[in-house]
C-alpha cells in the first residue's frame, strides 16, 4: 500500500513559465497497491540432488496490471564441500510513481498522466553458480548471470531515453508518453571469497566483471550509464579482547570502481536554450575515471550485564579521493560545471544496546 505526495515543477526559459512535473498527493489508503502472491515446491530426489520449481502472480491495482511468473532453482552437491546451483526466473517490476504520475501539459493549459497505464518493465534472467566451503568458516563463491530485460519504458519519438538509466541524473529522470517497448540486457561474472567471524576476525573479496547495454525507441545498442565493467570490494575486520569486557575492533573497506557513463553536454543548445541541453546521439557515450573509496573503522566496546556501550571513530574516503558525481550546465554563467561525491568524512558514534 502506497501513501506519497509528489508535487514538482520546473522553470522552462521557452515557456518562459513553470511546467508541472506531478502534483499528486494520496494517503496510504488512497494510493495504489501491489500485491504478490506465490507458490514454491521444493522435490529433494537424493540427499545430494534438489529441485525447487515455483511461480509468482504479481497485481497492480493502479492500472490492473498483472504478470505471472515461473521460477526454478537447481541445486547438485556433488561433493561434500562442494555445490553447483542453476537458478532461473521471469522478474517484473512496476515502474517509480514518478513514471505514474507525470503530469503533460496541453494546448488549453490542462495536464494529463500520459503514463498511468504503463506495464511491468520484465525481465527473464539466469544464474549458474558454484560453491566450495575451503575449510569450516572459508567459502569461495562463483556465478555466471544473464538478465534480458524488455518491456522498458521508452519514448515514442525515436530517442536515446529509457527508465533503465534511472538514478543516473538528479531529478524524476522520467518523461511523458512513455511506451513498453524499450529492450537492455546484462550479464557477468563474479567471484567472492568469504571467511565468516571466527577466531577474531573475518574477511570478504568480491571482484565482479560486467557488461550492461540497453536500446532505446532509436533502436541503437548502448552502455548504459552504470556499464563500469568491473567492481573490486574488500572488506577485512579483526577484533582484539581487552580483558573479559572490553573489544578493540578495527576495520578496512575498500571498492575500486569502473567509472558511470554519462552523456556529453551540448555547450550551444544549452546557452541557445537556457537550459541544459545534452547531445542525445551520444547518450552515454562519455566515461568518468575510476572510482576508488577507502573507508577505516576504529571501534571500542565494553560489554555490561545489561547495557553495551560503543564507540566508533569512522573515516570515509581517508585518501580524499576526487570521484565524479556528474556534470551539470550553469545558466547563469554559461559554463559546464563538475560535481564530486563526497570527499574525506571523519565521524564519531556513540551507541548503546540494551
Amino acid at each position: 500500500m502506497m501513501g506519497f505526495n509528489l508535487n514538482t515543477k520546473v522553470f522552462k526559459t521557452d515557456m518562459n513559465d513553470y511546467k508541472w512535473l506531478m502534483d499528486s498527493k494520496k494517503d496510504l489508503f488512497e494510493g495504489p497497491s501491489l500485491i504478490r502472491s506465490y507458490i514454491e515446491s521444493s522435490y529433494h530426489f537424493t540427499d545430494q540432488f534438489t529441485i525447487n520449481p515455483g511461480v509468482q502472480v504479481m497485481y497492480f491495482n493502479l492500472n490492473n496490471r498483472a504478470s505471472v511468473e515461473p521460477r526454478l532453482g537447481v541445486s547438485w552437491q556433488f561433493k561434500e564441500n562442494q555445490k553447483l546451483s542453476l537458478g532461473y526466473g521471469l522478474q517484473s517490476r512496476i515502474q517509480t510513481l514518478y513514471t505514474y504520475y507525470y503530469l503533460t501539459r496541453l494546448p488549453d493549459n490542462s495536464y494529463v498522466q500520459t503514463n498511468k497505464d504503463m506495464g511491468f518493465t520484465k525481465s527473464n534472467q539466469a544464474v549458474l553458480g558454484y560453491d566450495v566451503s575451503i575449510s569450516k568458516d572459508v567459502r569461495l563463491k562463483l556465478e555466471s548471470y544473464y538478465q534480458y530485460l524488455f518491456n522498458v519504458p521508452v519514448e515514442q519519438r525515436p530517442t536515446s531515453f529509457s527508465i533503465l538509466n534511472t538514478g543516473a541524473y538528479w531529478g524524476s529522470n522520467t518523461t511523458d508518453s512513455l511506451v513498453n517497448k524499450g529492450t537492455g540486457y546484462n550479464y557477468g561474472l563474479e567471484l567472492t571469497l568469504e571467511k565468516f567471524f571466527s577466531k577474531g576476525y573475518y574477511y570478504l573479496f568480491t571482484c565482479s566483471l560486467f557488461d550492461s547495454k540497453y536500446k532505446g525507441s532509436d533502436g541503437v545498442l548502448r552502455n548504459t550509464a552504470f556499464n563500469g565493467n568491473f567492481v573490486l570490494n574488500a572488506l577485512v575486520g579483526k577484533e582484539f579482547k581487552l580483558g573479559n569486557r572490553k573489544v578493540l575492533a578495527l576495520d578496512f573497506k575498500a571498492i575500486y570502481a569502473g567509472g558511470i557513463r554519462y552523456t556529453q553536454i551540448d555547450s550551444t543548445g544549452s546557452r541557445l536554450k537556457g537550459e541544459e541541453v545534452r547531445f542525445d546521439n551520444l547518450a552515454f557515450s562519455q566515461q568518468f575515471p575510476n572510482f576508488l573509496k577507502i573507508d577505516v573503522k576504529v571501534g571500542f566496546r565494553l560489554n555490561g550485564r545489561k547495557v553495551t556501550q560503543e564507540w566508533q571513530f569512522y573515516v570515509e574516503n581517508i585518501t580524499n579521493h576526487k570521484n565524479f558525481l556528474g556534470k551539470t550546465y550553469n545558466v547563469k554563467k554559461q559554463e559546464e560545471r563538475t560535481l564530486y561525491q563526497l570527499g574525506f568524512f571523519p565521524m564519531i558514534l556513540y551507541r548503546i544496546n540494551f
